[in-house]
């Protein structure tokens, strides 16, 4: 995501992206359940149960795959630390065109990847690639958290849904008794977001439903759109919002469209 501070975006600019980034962690971490043999990637809180639960069994399976989403979730945060909140304290203009582009190639790997599942029927093989995809999506959800967080001041972490439904309940009172119209603007905000990383999650339900491993065209297309407007030079060009939108819009229902082609061909074949 690109940064809501970011000098470059208006308020309706940044408004559409801090929606945008919640909707396509919701839309990943299903995905991920769908492809990756039924295990989340954008939250840390389930994976380490599991590896406690790894441990607690002796099975190296469990504990391996969930030590990886893990892992990879911390190196994505920590690449968006070093590039971001590191270059921002040593006086550095902070990279985030090359942390949107790191994204967006690992999103293309996963979607490589995923076509794994159509060419091979080694158990071996199969594995090796979803425990790849976990590490891909995991790290990019990470990414996404860690950039969305520093560049709101901790405000949105959209991978993850435990911290914001906290706040939202803590605030809930606003809607009866407002004693602070920031407090109440944050708690719409926060209900947002958190309708926006259900939206995504039920889109991607529909998606992966109809077409499988072809539903991670969409992030993968996303990320490429987020990197190109995330390149200082192209602020020059005053590129409207409402353009964004509408690109990003496109680029969904297309991913969609495909999706259902895809399965009318495989149906009346």
């Amino acid at each position: 995501m690109i940064p809501l501070s970011y000098n470059s975006l208006n308020t309706k600019f940044a408004s559409f992206l801090m929606f945008a980034a919640p909707f396509q962690a919701g839309y990943v971490n299903v995905g991920a359940f769908h492809i990756a043999d039924g295990f989340f990637v954008s939250h840390v809180t389930g994976t380490g149960s599991m590896i406690g639960m790894g441990i607690g069994k002796l099975d190296l399976t469990v504990f391996i795959t969930f030590l990886t989403v893990l892992v990879s979730f911390i190196l994505g945060a920590a690449l968006s630390g070093y590039y971001l909140k590191y270059y921002t304290e040593t006086n550095r203009r902070p990279r985030y065109s090359l942390v949107m582009f790191i994204k967006f190639i690992f999103f293309g790997f996963v979607l490589v990847l995923s076509e794994f599942d159509l060419f091979y029927t080694s158990k071996e093989v199969l594995y090796v690639s979803h425990l790849l995809m976990l590490f891909l999506l995991s790290f990019c959800c990470g990414i996404q958290n860690s950039s969305s967080s520093f560049a709101t001041k901790g405000f949105l972490k959209p991978t993850h849904m435990t911290g914001l439904s906290t706040d939202l309940g803590l605030n809930l009172y606003q809607l009866f008794v407002r004693t602070n119209d920031d407090e109440f603007n944050n708690l719409k905000k926060r209900f947002y977001i958190l309708i926006s990383f259900i939206i995504g999650g039920t889109f991607s339900e529909l998606i992966f439903s109809i077409q499988g491993h072809y539903g991670f065209l969409f992030p993968f297309l996303s990320a490429f759109i987020f990197w190109f407007y995330s390149q200082e030079h192209l602020t020059r060009f005053r590129l409207s919002p409402h353009f964004l939108k509408v690109t990003f819009s496109v680029l969904f229902i297309s991913t969609l469209a495909i999706g259902i082609l895809n399965f009318t061909q495989n149906y009346f074949n």
